[in-house]
């Protein structure tokens, strides 16, 4: 029988679930009914009865619809994947996208709850990221549609971009009582492979800037570096867009052994983009480089040198917002300690211009950070989980080759590629372009 018309259910009201037909049957994840019709009824129901039922369903006030789970009594979403990041979305979702209620469970004759077990859908933004969740066909991609993973590459951007701005104050030329000008631009892109979910990011960042150098006694050099940069990060569904400056100071000087340098550059980023359909803007994230490295005397047209670099790279806290699921994201930092040693190997081709090859490996010495906590800003109660974001300390090999052409009195243009790779990158390059005078 068929009863249609319009209900009003009282508080401790029971809605029983039954199974029917001659084959039994539960309802899978992916798959709902409609219990009753949410525009014909007020009230809520706090009671589900899943009489014969033999895995978990949840009830939605909001649409009238019961959904199934695919769960014993005893498992949580988190039982339904296996990679660490999506257990910690998973679980929170379990704790912050459901409401507690008197469920009765499967073989119980008489209604008595079981403490603490999840029975209604939340409503709002959380109960719909639930039902979302509850019928995706993949249970991973879902799970990653709801992770701040990929904000750990605009920070890792961030880091290297400058990284790069301390290498350009190394080996800075100053000539006499005058100042040296460089004005250049560095371009570096590179994705990750070392994600184990769908969210390997990408970055692309671009500096333009300017290095000023002078002499100071007979062997040293003093030089100040501005730098406005803006990058573009990327991921599965993630799209971010950055821009901001830094500032730096350089030191070196000349020995017998060889060139000492010591570089000192920090700078801002602003960033604002969208993730999975949320909006977020005006986060902030600081990157700070300190540099040391040194350049042995010349063996015949080689040029040995090992170098040592801390990097951090810092992200404010900041709120995602939209119709969807947004996250509280948490500060954050990442650091790194990385070793270096590399050659260079020059060529003189003709009067004014020099080619050089070189090559050069990066190594992680120690990382700290990695990882990002961020909890579901519309949950009732919010609950934080911590994802890894496979940033900091990448192990890189670099080559390349460069062009330097002398102009005359002082000036001169140069321009190089070099090419990177490692175990957790790919499509990675940089490319800078630089044009030296004197004044």
């Amino acid at each position: 029988m068929i009863v249609t018309g319009t209900a009003t259910f009282q508080a401790g009201s029971n809605l029983k679930v039954t199974k029917t037909g001659v084959v039994p049957y539960d309802l899978t994840r992916t798959q709902s009914v409609l219990a009753v019709s949410a525009a014909a009824y007020s009230g809520a129901f706090s009671t589900l009865d899943r009489s014969t039922q033999t895995t978990q369903v949840f009830f939605n006030n909001a649409t009238g619809r019961i959904h199934g789970s695919g769960l014993t009594e005893a498992q949580t979403f988190a039982d339904l994947t296996t990679d660490t990041n999506r257990k910690a979305i998973a679980s929170v979702l379990y704790a912050n996208g459901l409401t507690d209620a008197a469920v009765i469970k499967n073989g119980t004759s008489v209604l008595s709850a079981a403490t603490g077990t999840k029975a209604f859908i939340a409503s709002g933004e959380m109960g719909a990221a639930t039902v979302a969740f509850l019928g995706a066909a993949n249970v991973d991609t879902a799970l990653d549609a709801l992770s701040p993973e990929v904000y750990g590459t605009s920070m890792l951007m961030a880091s290297r971009n400058s990284l790069s701005l301390a290498r350009s104050l190394a080996g800075a030329q100053a000539f006499g009582d005058t100042w040296n000008a460089q004005v250049g631009y560095d371009q570096q892109q590179s994705t990750s492979t070392a994600s184990t979910t769908t969210l390997n990011g990408a970055f692309d960042v671009n500096s333009t800037y300017a290095l000023l150098s002078r002499k100071v006694g007979t062997a040293s050099v003093f030089s100040v570096l501005f730098a406005n940069n803006n990058g573009k990060s990327s991921a599965s569904g993630f799209a971010s867009e950055s821009s901001g400056e830094s500032y730096g100071l350089g030191f070196g000087t000349e020995f017998d052994l060889g060139r000492l340098d010591f570089g000192l550059v920090t700078g801002e980023l602003t960033s604002s983009g969208s993730r999975a359909g949320q909006t977020f803007s005006n986060q902030k994230i600081n990157a700070t480089t300190l540099s040391a490295r040194m350049s042995f005397t010349k063996l015949g047209t080689l040029v040995p040198y090992v170098a040592l670099s801390r990097n951090i790279a810092e992200s404010d806290a900041f709120t995602e917002v939209g119709t969807g699921a947004n996250l509280n994201v948490a500060a954050a930092k990442q650091s790194d300690v990385t070793a270096e040693v590399g050659m260079g190997y020059g060529i003189k081709v003709g009067e004014n211009l020099t080619v050089s090859l070189n090559v050069a490996y990066e190594h992680a010495l120690a990382t700290d950070g990695g990882t990002l906590n961020a909890s579901f800003a519309d949950a009732t109660t919010p609950t934080t989980f911590t994802v890894r974001t496979f940033g900091a300390g990448q192990d890189i090999l670099r080559g390349g080759i460069g062009f330097n052409l002398g102009l005359g009195e002082g000036r001169s243009a140069a321009l190089s590629y070099d090419y990177h790779t490692g175990a957790d990158v790919e499509s990675a390059h940089q490319i800078k372009a630089s044009y030296s005078f004197r004044f």
